[in-house]
């Protein structure tokens, strides 16, 4: 019993490092989009299209993905930071 207690528990981490990383892809998409979207952005018009280009692209994926592994999940995110500080002027 105590074998399966710790089964379950090492399953209940793996699914909650899980959902903290789609949410974590998920938010940092929308922000992305939020940032482009301000009249007052100094992005240029073609960093915004590809920001939202991306952006729109993740978050249709994530929809169809819901059981995406950590790797792809962080995968994912990474390359939205890649797109992010190539687009995004620096202060």
């Amino acid at each position: 019993m105590i074998e399966a207690a710790a089964c379950y528990k090492a399953q209940d981490e793996e699914h909650k490092a899980r959902a903290a990383a789609l949410n974590s892809l998920e938010n940092f998409a929308y922000k992305m989009k939020a940032i482009v979207r301000d009249p007052f952005s100094s992005v240029s018009a073609f960093g915004k299209k590809l920001v939202e280009e991306n952006a729109d692209e993740v978050i249709a994926w994530l929809d169809t993905n819901h059981h995406a592994g950590i790797d792809e999940i962080n995968a994912r995110k990474k390359y939205l930071e890649i797109i992010q500080r190539e687009v995004t002027p620096i202060v």
